[in-house]
């Protein structure tokens, strides 16, 4: 999906060359991969914190239950 940037000429082209990127295309490309690594560090330190989930064991055992009152 494309869009639209509006990235003016008249401003400098230090900080595209800060980051290595020779042409406006480069840079955007960069900033946005910088940006989806940075919202999934912070999406990672919600990992294992949500304590609504079934366990493993839970599961089964509750399948098992199932399983003995439709055989």
């Amino acid at each position: 999906m494309n869009k639209p940037v509006d990235c003016p000429d008249t401003e400098p082209m230090g900080p595209f060359r800060s980051i290595g990127a020779k042409t406006k295309r480069e840079a955007m490309a960069v900033v946005f991969t910088v940006g989806r690594q940075g919202r999934m560090a912070e999406l990672i330190q919600y990992a294992g914190t949500c304590t609504e989930l079934t366990t493993t064991q839970e599961l089964q055992a509750d399948r098992r239950k199932e399983w003995v009152h439709t055989a």
